[in-house]
């Protein structure tokens, strides 16, 4: 049998012994008492402190030995503080108890009948001094939260290089909750503490005269010479105050921080898991919108909702998915880039609109592109958005995504077409057409369906709108025409 399980029998034995010499004692002790014969009264009292002091180190013993064999299992050599400074502190209050008792029980105060009246005020005494600095111990020692203060206006924003990406903040906000821990007993423990060592440093030299005013109306309740019963009330104040504030403290500092973590982690963990699970249903509905799996099962507004209620992590996945989708057509087959941008509107819509901060410029641009591309195209808003998309990415110093000025050079042809004759006009337009490279080629040319661009500068056309090869395979992944089946007009 290993030793843990002996444990249990250790226990009971250890029990029973002591009931037994409990009750021999206090036999002897109801037997002295009502004959006054004090000094078996007196060792009778004093052997069941002996036998309660003897049981409790004992059990404590039994309890160490059996969390050093379980540690040796686990293999854990590091000892619980906890639990060792909570010993040592009741074994300091069990020394003043005793204390307390051994003074009540001297021949004079059982010949006078006022032990039991004596042991009371002495315990009262020492309970309210332990309590009082237990409460001070609180105090000093209530753990402080680490929420971050809220940003400034103006602050600087961080810089992405797509919504895929994520900053060092945001990856430590995904997270964040929309409401904080109330910390009203942090900043009520932090103003009594600061006052408190302020006043005490301030008003030293008048404590002993209240000490003293103190510990006299205590002493009445002792009994016996006055001089020696105020020594002794002002040694059990100072001596269980001291320790109710090192045990409060302790107490805050090793089990309350403990505890407050554990909260936190639990509710992050639970927070965790609702966001893991609006991520997977936002891109559940994505897949189906963009793969035309979901006549009939939702709406336009429910799409949008989930997508602003997914993470920023939940928000990247989505843009990479209908970003992907989008860029799949490819000239000169119209028919299957518009429908691809009528598809993606609403998705890119929801991405700029949960961009509260502008924060990612790429979701704006495939928002404008898809603006520009779609059937019916909203050269106005696809202007504005392209912009908000330039300005983002030049306040974050990314280089690259060129085709940003080629859209709004396109935007701007549609919305003015005698651009030629505002000479200001025109040169924004011919500077921007600038940004059209080979390299970014294949990026600008979808952007430009009526090639609007090609007129502009005097050329020919590079592809026919009447050219059948212009409308062939205009067919949606899995849909069975090429007609947009998520236009504007769904709700």
């Amino acid at each position: 049998m290993s030793d843990t399980s002996k444990w249990p029998w250790k226990t009971i034995s250890l029990g029973a012994v002591t009931i037994v010499f409990l009750a021999i004692f206090t036999a002897g002790l109801a037997y002295s008492v009502p004959r006054q014969e004090w000094t078996g009264a007196q060792i009778s009292l004093l052997g069941i402190l002996a036998v309660l002091a003897i049981a409790a180190w004992e059990l404590r013993y039994l309890h160490l030995h059996v969390r050093a064999a379980k540690a040796d299992k686990k293999k854990e050599k590091d000892p619980d503080w906890g639990i060792i400074t909570a010993i040592r502190l009741a074994q300091f209050i069990a020394f003043g108890v005793v204390a307390i008792v051994v003074y009540s029980i001297r021949k004079q105060h059982w010949v006078d009948g006022t032990v039991a009246e004596i042991i009371g005020a002495g315990l009262l005494t020492a309970g309210a001094s332990l309590g009082a600095g237990g409460f001070l111990g609180f105090l000093f020692g209530v753990p402080k939260s680490n929420q971050p203060a809220p940003a400034e206006n103006g602050g600087s924003k961080p810089s992405d290089s797509s919504s895929a990406s994520k900053s060092k903040d945001e990856k430590n906000n995904d997270t964040k909750q929309a409401y904080g821990g109330n910390t009203n007993l942090e900043q009520i423990s932090d103003w009594l503490t600061k006052t408190i060592v302020g006043v005490s440093l301030v008003e030293l030299y008048k404590l002993p005269p209240y000490l003293g005013k103190l510990s006299t109306f205590v002493a009445a309740g002792l009994d016996g010479d006055p001089a020696t019963t105020k020594a002794i009330a002002l040694v059990i104040m100072v001596y269980f105050a001291s320790t109710g504030f090192l045990t409060g403290y302790l107490w805050a500092r090793l089990y309350l921080t403990q505890a407050f973590n554990a909260s936190t982690l639990f509710k992050r963990m639970d927070d965790l898991e609702d966001q893991v699970r609006q991520d997977t249903e936002a891109r559940m509905k994505v897949d189906r919108w963009l793969n035309h799996h979901n006549e009939g099962q939702q709406s336009r507004s429910d799409l949008i909702d989930s997508i602003v209620a997914a993470s920023p992590r939940g928000k990247g996945d989505v843009f990479l998915d209908a970003e992907e989708f989008r860029n799949k057509g490819t000239c000169p087959n119209w028919p299957d880039i518009q429908n691809r941008s009528d598809v993606t509107l609403p998705i890119f819509q929801a991405l700029v609109d949960a961009d509260k901060d502008k924060t990612f410029h790429r979701n704006r641009s495939q928002y404008a592109f898809a603006l520009m591309t779609q059937p019916n195209p909203d050269w106005g808003k696809a202007l504005g958005t392209i912009e908000e998309a330039i300005a983002i990415r030049t306040r974050a110093r990314e280089s690259g995504w060129k085709e940003y000025e080629f859209a709004r050079a396109v935007c701007k042809i549609h919305l003015n077409p005698d651009a030629r004759h505002d000479a200001a006009l025109k040169k924004e337009i011919d500077d921007d057409l600038k940004y059209r490279t080979p390299d970014n080629e294949a990026r600008c040319e979808p952007l430009d369906l009526d090639q609007v661009v090609a007129v502009w500068q005097g050329q020919h056309k590079k592809y026919s709108t009447s050219d059948p090869a212009a409308h062939g395979g205009g067919k949606h992944p899995g849909a069975g025409s090429s007609t947009p089946k998520h236009g504007n007009s769904v709700t």
